[in-house]
């Protein structure tokens, strides 16, 4: 069960009298700006009422009551939310699609910005599809804006296109080999690249993955990161800090944000790092 719906429930079976988010974010132990989204999220649901008074108190809703004594029970309100939902198109949706699309709801409403998703599957089976009901549900909901672009980006055209790298490929290089002796006497040798602004290819903002351009393969990479499916070495995690508005070196869902913008070229993001004029 998702947060918003433990909120729910806890609000429903103890405090029909209504709470504040103070008192949510207390019993919850979560900070009082999300008690307050959540709660806002129930109350356009229709869930909860929104007092008058200061602290606004959340009550169950006057509809949701009625309901109740009606004998109008919870699966039917939840299945008569997925048939006008915008995923009541996609088969499955009230049975072996149902954990999906809550997965999906939960990560689009996630406070603040939601969190990124990675859909897997084999070609052909709906990922694409699904993609864009995510995004007509983000709409619905006002997580984006109504009028957000839907944008496919095909990997395939991206990955290895020197169109897209930071370097130039034709741009003058240095390349230097160093001889390193380990423990067991064996030699290796260690290259470094560096181009004719002098910026070695190991520190080059947004190459996450090291190989001294910038390109999606980077943002999949700084994604996966992100997710926990992989770890990454002091100076990826320096390279990975493509947004820095917030004049901190904290790695998150605005730097895959920026570093796509940028591979793009998109207006506002032609060089990394990315400092917003309106900070």
């Amino acid at each position: 069960m998702e947060a918003k719906e433990e909120i729910y429930q806890y609000i429903k079976e103890n405090r029909k009298e209504g709470v504040t988010a103070q008192d949510i974010a207390e019993i919850f132990g979560i900070k009082r700006n999300v008690a307050s989204h959540y709660l806002n999220c129930l109350e356009k649901d229709g869930k909860l009422q929104k007092g008058q008074t200061r602290p606004v108190h959340f009550s169950i809703s006057t509809n949701e009551d009625d309901l109740e004594k009606s004998g109008y029970m919870e699966s039917d309100v939840k299945e008569t939310e997925h048939n006008n939902s915008v995923f009541s198109g996609l088969i499955g949706c009230n049975g072996s699609m149902e954990q999906v699309i809550e997965k999906c709801k939960a990560a689009v409403n996630y406070p603040v910005n939601g969190l990124t998703m990675i859909i897997c599957g084999a070609s052909g089976v709906g990922k694409s599809y699904l993609a864009s009901l995510i995004h007509q549900y983000a709409m619905e909901v006002g997580a984006i804006e109504k009028d957000a672009p839907f944008v496919v980006l095909n990997c395939a055209d991206y990955a290895n296109n020197s169109g897209i790298s930071f370097n130039d490929p034709d741009a003058p290089t240095t390349t230097t080999t160093t001889d390193a002796t380990d423990v067991s006497g064996e030699t290796t040798e260690t290259t470094t690249v560096t181009t004719d602004s002098g910026t070695s290819s190991e520190n080059i903002c947004g190459d996450t993955t090291m190989d001294g351009k910038v390109d999606l393969v980077d943002a999949v990479l700084l994604n996966k990161f992100l997710a926990g499916a992989v770890t990454f070495t002091d100076q990826q995690v320096t390279n990975a800090n493509c947004d820095q508005t917030d004049g901190t070196d904290t790695v998150g869902e605005e730097d895959t944000t920026a570093l796509i913008r940028f591979v793009l070229n998109m207006e506002g993001y032609q060089t990394l790092p990315h400092i917003s004029e309106n900070a």
